[in-house]
C-alpha cells in the first residue's frame, strides 16, 4: 500500500474486495468506465495505478468461472504483491486460474506461491501480458515492472477481440510445460535446451555445415538414400567429415545405402583405417527403414534432422523441406539411440553376412565331401562286387567233383570252405555299407505290402536251420499274433535274419544255446494296431548301460566273442533304419535277464507307413 501511494499520491483504495464493489466508476483523463455497463461492446485504454488496479479488481470480482492469464517473467511478482488477496478470494468462490509465464531463477519464489492456487505453466521467452475472464472480457498491459502495479491497461469486451486472444492463449498454453517440471529443472540445475523447426533450406544448409565444422569429439551421420550420399558429397560434407577425422581426431561414423560406385568411393578413402572414420552400408535386406530423413548428431549434444521433400533432386536446396534442430538432451538422446540401433543392426548384419559366407563355403565343402563319399561308395561297391562274382563261381566249381574230375581231400575241402565263408562275409560287408549309405540319404527303397507273419518268421528259421543244427542251438518260434503286418517283407526278413544271426554268435554252441523268435500284440503300446517282435536268447547278454550305443555305426560290444566273430558293427544300424522307416521302434529290453532280448514293432495297417513313405519321398 505504501508502495502504491508512492507511485500515485491520489491512490488510496483498499485492495480488499467488498460487497459494495458491484458498481465502480473511474474518472481519469476524461475517460469513464462503468462496470455495470457490460452489455455494450467497448475497448478502452486506462492509465494510472489507481484506475488500472480498480478495473482489474472489479473485473475479477465480476468473473463467474475462470481467468486465463498470459504474462512475461515480471508478472508473477505483481500478481503476488498486488493481487494475491483478490486472486485467493476468487479462487475460494470457485474461479479456476490458468497462469502462463516464463519461470526463471529470479521469479521462482513468486511462481511457487502462484502454483498453490493456479494451474501454472512455463514457456520460454514469452512476451506480453493479457488475461481473459469468462470468455467475455480481455485485459492487457504492454509492460510490467517487478513488484509494481499496472500503469496502463487495455480493456475490451468486444467478442471478436476476446475470441482471438482466447485462441492465442490456448495455442501458447498447449505448447507450455507444467510448472513443476520447470521448477525442478531450475532447482536441480537441469538444462533441457531447446528444439527449433527450420523452414528455410538455405538456413538448414548453413547450419548443417557449421555443425560439422564446430564438432569437437564426434559426428554421427545417417544418410537415408543413395541420392542423399551424392548430394552431401557434392556439398563437401563427406570431405569435411574426412578432414575432421584426420586433422581434428574426431570420431566419425556414417551409415548410408550403397551401390558399386559408392562402395568404390568409400574404398578410395585411403586413410580410412588410420583415421577415426567408419562408414557402414545400410543394406535393404536388413529391414531398416529410414524414409527420407538425414540425421546428424554432434558431440552427443546437438542434433539436426533434415527432411527431404524430393529425393530425386540433385541440389540440396531443392530436395530439402524442413529440419528440426535441437540441443535438448532428451531429443538428442533419442536420435543418438536411433543411430546406435541402426549401427548395431548393420554390425549384426555384417556378422550374419560373413557367417553365411562361411556357411556357404562349408556347405560347398560338405557337398563336395558328399559327392566324394558317394563316388567312393559306388567305387567300393563296384570294385568289390565285381571280383566277388567270379570268385563265388570258382568256389562253387571247386566244390563239384564232377566238374573238377577229382575228389577233394579234407584239407582242400576246408580251404575251399574258408574261401566260401570269407567271400560271403565280404559280400555282406559290401551290402551293409550300401544299405547304411542309402538309409543315410533316404534312398533305400521299400516295397510295402501286407505280409503273413507266420510265413515270414518260419522262412527265416528254415533259412538258418542248417547253421543252428550244426552248432547244436535250439531255435524256435512263439507266434501269438497271427495275421499280417504292413511292411517290405524282404527288409523285415533282413532285420530278423540279422537279429537271429547275432544271437547265434553269442549263445553257447555246446548244446545249451537257445533262441526264441516271439510275435505278439503290443499290449503295452498306445497303438493297438502295432505288432511286437522279439528275438530272445540265453547268450552272454548286453550291459544295459551300452543300450544307447548299440544302434550306433561301427559300435561293437567289447567281448572275446565279438572279436572272434568280428562283424562290421553295421547290422543293428541297418535294422534300426529299416524299422524307423516302417514307422516302428526297435530297442534292447533292459529288463530281460539270462541273455539278451531285442524287440521291435510293426504296424498292422498301411496308413502310418504310407505317410512316412510320402515324407521320405
Amino acid at each position: 500500500m505504501k508502495q502504491l501511494r508512492e507511485q500515485d499520491p491520489q491512490f488510496t483504495i483498499d485492495l480488499g474486495l467488498s460487497d459494495e464493489c458491484n458498481h465502480l466508476e473511474v474518472e481519469r483523463s476524461g475517460l469513464t468506465f462503468c462496470s455495470d455497463d457490460l452489455t455494450s461492446e467497448q475497448t478502452e485504454v486506462f492509465t494510472g495505478y489507481e484506475n488500472t488496479t480498480k478495473i482489474v479488481l472489479q473485473v475479477l470480482s465480476n468473473s463467474k468461472y475462470k481467468c486465463d492469464s498470459c504474462t512475461d517473467s515480471s508478472a508473477p511478482s505483481v500478481s503476488i504483491e498486488i493481487f494475491q488477496k483478490a486472486i485467493e478470494a476468487a479462487r475460494n468462490r470457485g474461479i479456476s486460474f490458468k497462469y502462463l509465464t516464463e519461470i526463471t531463477p529470479n521469479n521462482l519464489s513468486y511462481c511457487k506461491q502462484l502454483s498453490k492456487f493456479t494451474e501454472l505453466r512455463h514457456l520460454d521467452g514469452i512476451k506480453g501480458n493479457f488475461s481473459i475472464y469468462d470468455d467475455r472480457v480481455y485485459l492487457a498491459s504492454a509492460t510490467l515492472k517487478e513488484n509494481q502495479s499496472i500503469f496502463q491497461l487495455i480493456y475490451s469486451n468486444v467478442s471478436t477481440i476476446v475470441e482471438q486472444q482466447q485462441y492465442l492463449f490456448e495455442t501458447l498454453w498447449n505448447r507450455a510445460i507444467p510448472s513443476e517440471v520447470r521448477i525442478r529443472e531450475i532447482e536441480e540445475d537441469i538444462i533441457l535446451g531447446a528444439t527449433q523447426v527450420i523452414q528455410v533450406p538455405s538456413r538448414i544448409l548453413e547450419m548443417f555445415i557449421n555443425l560439422v565444422k564446430q564438432a569437437k569429439e564426434e559426428v554421427l551421420l545417417v544418410l537415408p538414400t543413395i541420392n542423399a550420399f551424392y548430394r552431401e558429397e557434392r556439398l563437401g560434407i563427406i570431405r569435411l567429415l574426412k578432414e575432421a577425422a584426420l586433422s581434428r581426431n574426431i570420431n566419425v561414423r556414417i551409415l548410408t545405402p550403397t551401390n558399386d560406385d559408392i562402395e568404390q568411393k568409400i574404398s578410395n578413402i585411403v586413410e580410412l583405417e588410420q583415421a577415426k572414420l567408419a562408414i557402414r552400408p545400410i543394406e535393404r535386406i536388413t529391414g531398416v527403414t529410414i524414409t527420407t530423413v538425414t540425421i546428424v548428431v554432434i558431440d552427443r549434444k546437438e542434433s539436426l534432422a533434415i527432411e527431404k521433400i524430393d529425393d530425386s533432386k540433385d541440389n540440396f536446396l531443392e530436395a530439402t523441406g524442413s529440419a528440426t534442430y535441437s540441443n535438448s538432451e532428451p531429443t538428442v538422446l533419442s536420435y543418438l539411440s536411433i543411430f546406435e540401433s541402426l549401427w548395431q543392426q548393420t554390425e549384426l548384419y555384417m556378422k550374419v553376412k560373413e557367417a553365411n559366407r562361411q556357411l556357404e563355403h562349408a556347405n560347398e565343402q560338405l557337398l563336395a565331401t558328399e559327392r566324394a563319399k558317394e563316388e567312393f561308395i559306388s567305387m567300393i561297391s563296384h570294385e568289390l562286387k565285381t571280383p566277388l562274382v567270379p570268385l563265388k563261381g570258382y568256389v562253387q566249381m571247386l566244390q563239384r567233383p564232377k566238374i573238377m574230375r577229382a575228389e577233394l581231400n579234407e584239407l582242400q575241402k576246408n580251404a575251399i570252405g574258408a574261401m566260401d565263408r570269407n567271400i560271403a562275409k565280404l559280400q555282406t560287408l559290401v551290402d551293409d555299407v550300401m544299405d547304411v549309405y542309402k538309409l543315410d540319404i533316404g534312398k533305400l527303397k521299400f516295397s510295402m505290402t501286407d505280409t503273413d507273419i507266420t510265413k515270414m518268421v518260419n522262412g527265416i528259421i528254415a533259412e538258418l536251420r542248417p547253421l543252428v543244427d550244426r552248432k547244436r542251438i535250439d531255435l524256435k518260434e512263439d507266434i501269438k499274433a497271427n495275421g499280417t503286418v504292413f511292411c517290405d517283407p524282404n527288409r523285415i526278413e533282413q532285420v530278423l535274419f540279422n537279429l537271429v544271426k547275432n544271437s547265434i554268435d553269442f549263445v553257447p554252441d555246446n548244446g545249451n544255446g537257445k533262441i526264441i523268435v516271439r510275435v505278439q500284440r503290443d499290449d503295452n503300446g498306445n497303438n493297438n494296431d502295432m505288432t511286437l517282435f522279439s528275438v530272445e536268447d540265453n547268450g552272454i547278454g548286453i550291459n544295459p548301460d551300452k543300450a544307447d550305443k548299440l544302434f550306433q555305426k561301427f559300435y561293437q560290444i567289447d567281448t572275446g566273442l565279438t572279436r572272434r566273430h568280428a562283424g562290421t558293427g553295421l547290422g543293428l544300424v541297418i535294422c534300426k533304419g529299416i524299422i524307423d522307416a516302417h514307422g516302428g521302434k526297435i530297442w534292447l529290453d533292459k529288463s530281460y535277464r539270462g541273455g539278451a532280448a531285442i524287440k521291435f514293432t510293426l504296424s498292422q495297417k498301411g496308413k502310418q507307413v504310407v505317410e512316412i513313405e510320402e515324407m521320405r519321398a
